[in-house]
Parts: C-alpha cells; structure tokens; sequence
C-alpha cells in the first residue's frame, strides 16, 4: 500500500517490510571465531623476533688470545678485583665463557704456578688449536733489592728480592703513580715495583697483527653499509606485513558481510496494493 504522506511511508516500511539482522548463537560463535583468527595472525605477524644470544662454548675453545693491550686480568666474577694486565697477543687458557666474562687460567703450572681469574669477554679472540706459544716466558734480573708484596692495598711483603736474583714475569699494573709487576719469584707470587728490574720489554708474538686503524675505518664503513642494508630490508619487510594484513582484513571483512547478512525479505511487499 502507498499513502500520500510520505511519513506514513516510512512507517509502513519499518513495520512491515525493514528486519534488523538477528544474531543466533551460531552467528555469535562464528564472530567469536573470525576475532579470534584475525587477533591470533595480527599478533604473529606484528610479533618482534625474539633475539638470542649464544655465546661461545668452551668445550670448542681451548685458549683464547688477549688482543687489547688494556686486557685486566680479575680475581673475582664481578670484576671488581683487578691483578693485573695481561700481556697482548699471547693466550689463556678458557675454563668457562659467559656473554661477558670468561673464566681462565693463566700460566702452565710447571716453573710457573697457575692462576686462574677472569677476563671480559672482548678483550679475547677464541682459538680451536693448541697455540705454538701460549704464554710470554720472560725472566726478569732484579737490579736493587726490592720486596715483594702480595697485594697492593695493604702491602704485606711476602719476600725480599736479593740483588741479580731472577722472577718470572706474569703481568704489570700501576698504583699510586707506581709501576708494578706481577711475578713469581721465591717461591711465591705478588707485585714488585718495575724501576728495581733491569730494564726489559714484552714483545709481541710474531703472527700476531694488531688492529690498525686503516683497517678499524674499513670495518666500520662495511658495518655503516650492512646497516643500512638491514634497515632496507627491514622496510620491505615491513612493507610486505602491511600488505598481508590489509589483504586479511578485506578477507575477514567479507566473511562477517557474508556471516551476519540478514535474510531477505520480499521488498515487493511495499509496493503491494491491498485494495
């Protein structure tokens, strides 16, 4: 039927023949599921991957090579206890290896009583072989009689280093504007003061190179270059996820059109005359 005022149209149309769509409870799990599923692959998708870090292990590394010559050498795992330096391009031997401290040993034990400590992890390049020199074998002449002190913070003498008596030189430190090496001599072990030494020196093992800043420059332009190609890759891989979740979301739109349509009705109703 058709009235002449168009209200009244209006009002027959939302009475007889408009049917708000009806949600069963198969529609609403059919919702439930399609949130779910699109909640579930927006996560996985948008998801940073999860960075591990494996460090070395020491069942692979034998030794390990100091290559900075400011390498400490610590009595103790928080590194708070500093001995010494050690001496650069020769090794140590590996005990355990965490992300930033190494566990090692340091001399053979033979002529040379072993210590073990604790260098970060940065200042050692890992070796697999067994190195043809391992540790410096330097012996030192004392020049002026000097005492060796087991430590550096109380000071307590240990021995008194007798003039043209020889040590066994492990390390050097400075303390108070002192110079100071770590050696074995009389049977035991402790700091003695450089200037009561003939004078020596610590050469670097001969296949050892340093790291010059020629090639520091180069490494560093090749790292700028590698970031850079990361950060395009990142992008197009950023610019692919957009892709694939716009193409989800018309996917998942169309579904829940399809889903939650309501059933026709016969529009031809409105139009019908009743007379």
């Amino acid at each position: 039927m058709i009235y002449d005022n168009p209200l009244q149209n209006f009002l027959f149309f939302l009475k007889n023949v408009y049917t708000p769509p009806s949600y069963n409870l198969s529609t609403m799990k059919k919702l439930i599921l399609l949130f779910l599923i699109i909640s579930t692959f927006v996560s996985a998708v948008f998801s940073p991957p999860v960075l591990r870090s494996t460090p070395a292990s020491a069942a692979l590394y034998t030794y390990a090579r100091v290559v900075v010559s400011d390498a400490v050498f610590y009595a103790d795992r928080s590194l708070s206890l500093p001995r010494f330096f050690l001496p650069e391009s020769y090794f140590v031997r590996v005990i355990s290896i965490d992300s930033d401290v190494c566990r090692v040993a340091y001399m053979d034990g033979a002529a040379r009583p072993v210590k073990e400590g604790y260098v970060k992890t940065v200042a050692l390049s890992f070796v697999a072989e067994t190195p043809p020199v391992i540790y410096p074998d330097i012996t030192l002449s004392v020049k002026n009689e000097e005492v060796l002190f087991s430590d550096l913070t109380s000071f307590t003498p240990r021995a008194v280093l007798s003039t043209s008596s020889s040590a066994v030189y492990y390390g050097e430190t400075t303390f108070g504007g002192e110079t100071y090496v770590y050696v074995y001599a009389s049977g035991y072990v402790g700091y003695v003061r450089k200037s009561g030494f003939s004078p020596f020196s610590v050469p670097l093992l001969s296949d050892y190179r340093r790291v010059t800043e020629e090639s520091s420059a180069s490494s560093s332009q090749s790292g700028s270059s590698s970031s850079q190609n990361s950060e395009k890759s990142a992008l197009g891989a950023d610019t692919g996820k957009i892709a694939v979740i716009a193409a989800a979301l018309i996917a998942v739109v169309s579904l829940v059109f399809i889903v939650t349509r309501p059933s026709k009705k016969n529009a031809n109703a409105f139009y019908k005359d009743d007379d």
